[in-house]
This record gives structure tokens, C-alpha cells and sequence, in this order.
């Protein structure tokens, strides 16, 4: 049979929104209840996608992947698929991220690899950028930016960790920590929700990080905490509020334990 070849930044189903930025497009798109999408190429560099709400399965070659809510396919350029939507409607992001964004940010892992990564992590952000995209403001195509860097990060770490040998357990705990960033984390609650006891928990997030778990939840909020100071306008207060930190005093000793300076005069070094 012929496969389709869609138009640059088009998909199936009816359009919600849609906006092409500086490197890369997004779309949301509905589908319907068991609608079945026949093989099919995209014009685009690449066309990934973030499955908002529904369930559904795609074929792509000898892959067969089944997937939902805070599923991410990343897609080979050029790579034909076919999909079949599960007796609920579907609610899906679209990516449109050209090589060159790619490249620049570090995503070169990301851009020829057929994969499938599901976690809450990459379905919260999703939601955070299908809102943006369908109620933006004169700030959408920073906030944007930085909500796309994040989920790529987030599905390139999950990724890199399969890749490794890591199991899959210990990106579930990951991606734990990552969802809830101010919140107060304890080893038994993360190793619950992993499924393995609190030890083993710990020993191996020191043989994968070099660290002990509480180390590597203060590094994560400590370098949130630093891409908030430099791209946005928040109060320092309600970042260190924001990212875990009980209050500021505490957060600007441990910022400037791990940076070297200030949360105060890192923001004005970054933004002079």
C-alpha cells in the first residue's frame, strides 16, 4: 500500500493548536475514540509525540509499541508508522524539533533511535506545553523553550539509563524525584514507589551517581533552582520554596556551597 506523506508540521486528527518557534514547532491534536491512522511519513525533520490523554498502539517496522498517558515516541527522521487509538479519544503533543536545536542542546542522543519512554514526569510537562501553546502570552516562547529542554532532558536521562544496563526500577525513582521537586522525599517513599527495598535503593543510586540519594535530590533541586534564577523573574524566596528548600537562608548556603556565589549575584552575573 502507499504510505502518506503528510505536509511540514501537519498530523492526523483535528487540530487544537499550533505554533512554529525558533527551532522547533508544536501542535495539539485530538483524535477519536478507536480512529486508526493508515502508515505514514512526516515532510518534518522529525515529528515526535507525547500522549496527553488515550491509549494507543503504533507499528513503525518490527516495532510494536503500547502506549498512553505520559508516553514520548521519539522517531527516527523520515521514519513511517501507523496507529490505532483505543476505545477512549486521544489528547496528543507533537514535536517538531529541527536537527540544528538538536544538536545545539545536546539532544544529538535523542535523533535517530526509535524509542518509547513513559513516566508522570513526561506527561506533567507535556500538559505544562500543551497549556502554554493553546493560552499563550508574550512569555510563551521562552517558558516553551525551557518546558521542551526539559522534557528532552528528562526522556534523554531515562534513555541513557536503559542504555546503561541501569534497570528500569531506577528510573522509575528518577523520575520520582524529578515530578515533585519541592516536595519532602524520604528513601522509604522513593523505594516504595520503585518496588525495592530502601537499601537497595541507596546502594545503587551510589554505584549509578557516585552519591547517595539525599546528594543527588539537593543537586537536582540546587540546578533547578539555577535554571529558574536565570530564566525567570521570580522571588528567590518562592524559588527555594519552589524547588525544596525550607528557607532561603537555607537555600543560599547550599547554592553557594555548590556554585561558588549567591543565588542574589548569580542572577545579576547571568543577566549583565
Amino acid at each position: 500500500m502507499p504510505v502518506a506523506s503528510l505536509p511540514t508540521f501537519s498530523t492526523y486528527g483535528r487540530s487544537l493548536a499550533q505554533r512554529d518557534f525558533v527551532g522547533f514547532a508544536l501542535s495539539v491534536g485530538h483524535h477519536h475514540a478507536r480512529e486508526a491512522i493508515p502508515a505514514h511519513r512526516h515532510a518534518d525533520e522529525y515529528q515526535w509525540c507525547v500522549t496527553l490523554d488515550g491509549e494507543f498502539e503504533e507499528r513503525s517496522g518490527s516495532q510494536h509499541e503500547e502506549c498512553g498517558t505520559g508516553s514520548l515516541l521519539v522517531r527516527p527522521s523520515d521514519c513511517v508508522h501507523s496507529n490505532r487509538f483505543s476505545a477512549m479519544r486521544g489528547l496528543c503533543l507533537s514535536l517538531f524539533p529541527r536537527r540544528t536545536w538538536l544538536s545545539q542542546n545536546g539532544f544529538t542522543s535523542l535523533m535517530d533511535t526509535y524509542c518509547h519512554q513513559r513516566s508522570a514526569r513526561l506527561q506533567s510537562l507535556g500538559r505544562e506545553l500543551a497549556h502554554e501553546l493553546q493560552h499563550p502570552d508574550s512569555t510563551s516562547p521562552l517558558t516553551v523553550e525551557v518546558l521542551l529542554i526539559e522534557l528532552l532532558e528528562s526522556a534523554s536521562r531515562l534513555s541513557l539509563f536503559r542504555n546503561d544496563g541501569h534497570p528500569a526500577w531506577l528510573a522509575s525513582a528518577l523520575d520520582q524525584i524529578e515530578s515533585t521537586p519541592g516536595d519532602e522525599l524520604r528513601l522509604s517513599s522513593l523505594a516504595g514507589h520503585a518496588r525495592v527495598s530502601a537499601g537497595h535503593l541507596a546502594r545503587a543510586f551510589r554505584s549509578a551517581f557516585g552519591m547517595s540519594v539525599g546528594g543527588y535530590i539537593r543537586e537536582r533541586r540546587l540546578q533547578r533552582a539555577a535554571t529558574l534564577i536565570r530564566d525567570s523573574n521570580s522571588k528567590l524566596v518562592d524559588i527555594a520554596i519552589a524547588v525544596g528548600f525550607c528557607d532561603q537562608a537555607h537555600f543560599s548556603r547550599a547554592f553557594k556551597a555548590r556554585f561558588g556565589t549567591t543565588p542574589a549575584a548569580f542572577r545579576n552575573d547571568v543577566r549583565s
